[in-house]
């Protein structure tokens, strides 16, 4: 199992949370399969996230927990971040899973945020999922 979340955004943007932008380099462990899945572009910069205290799994696994207990995907962490990054970015690639060659391709932010929130339909949570602002 792996977790990931890229973005490509021209700027660096603050999330307001304990989750911040860290800047991709080529060096970074999984920059290599970003560059795959988003081709660069001299314009935009890619981002992946940082948790303070944490990482992005405890953030997908407190939302999973939170959602099992009935609350609404909206009043979590992972959704509040996900709709700060979706506003501000050309592409987001996220994956929960085993593999992150078969995303699938959303094209508006309604749908981006939807498609995640039927990762936890399913008790598994595990989320392949790609959007793209053309």
């Amino acid at each position: 199992m792996s977790e990931f979340i890229a973005l490509t955004a021209t700027t660096h943007f603050d999330l307001e949370t304990d989750v911040f932008l860290k800047e991709m380099s080529p060096d970074h462990e999984l920059y290599h399969i970003a560059i795959k899945i988003f081709p660069p572009n001299p314009e935009e910069k890619l981002f992946t996230l940082g948790v303070k205290n944490s990482d992005f799994d405890g953030i997908f696994v407190n939302a999973q927990h939170s959602v099992h207990d009935g609350c609404g995907f909206s009043s979590t962490i992972l959704y509040k971040v996900l709709s700060k990054i979706i506003s501000k970015s050309h592409n987001i690639a996220l994956w929960y899973g085993f593999d992150y060659e078969e995303l699938n391709n959303v094209r508006s932010e309604s749908e981006f945020l939807k498609a995640v929130e039927e990762c936890f339909d399913d008790g598994s949570a595990e989320c392949y999922v790609k959007f793209s602002r053309d």
